[in-house]
């Protein structure tokens, strides 16, 4: 008798492990990671909005297209040794890029290097190194 008592107290206390144990892992999963985004340098070809904060460069190399971050932020510096801006534009047109907040590049938040006939609207730049908006000479034509 002392033992069916025993093995039910065990049983009890197992379920009740194991429920805490289900709780534990459900609340961890729904917890935001302290750096939760997507990382590294992300390259843009097409219109293309953030879904989420991206950790790392973005690299606009196409014409005619819209980098649109929707509030979320774009955070340096960048994994990728090579890219030290926040938002590069490299020798195109017709780009438009909005409401996008960096911050933390080694180097400038947005460079737009030969680029022309392109709108920024709604954007910061905090913390930087170097600067928050570049416009290279050979860049004409565009709305900052």
């Amino acid at each position: 008798m002392a033992s069916r008592v025993r093995d039910r107290e065990m049983s009890e206390v197992r379920r009740r492990v194991l429920r805490a144990g289900v709780v534990v892992l459900l609340l961890a999963s729904l917890a935001p990671s302290a750096r939760a985004g997507t990382p590294g340098t992300m390259t843009i070809t097409s219109d293309t909005t953030l879904t989420e904060d991206h950790f790392g460069s973005i690299e606009i190399a196409a014409d005619d297209i819209t980098l649109y971050c929707a509030g979320f932020s774009v955070v340096g510096p960048s994994p990728d040794l090579d890219m030290v801006d926040g938002v590069f534009v490299g020798h195109h047109s017709g780009v438009t890029i909005k409401n996008c907040s960096v911050s933390g590049f080694a180097n400038n938040g947005f460079t737009l290097f030969r680029v022309t006939d392109s709108i920024l609207v709604g954007n910061t730049a905090s913390t930087n190194e170097l600067n928050g908006f570049v416009a290279s000479t050979g860049s004409k034509g565009n709305v900052l």
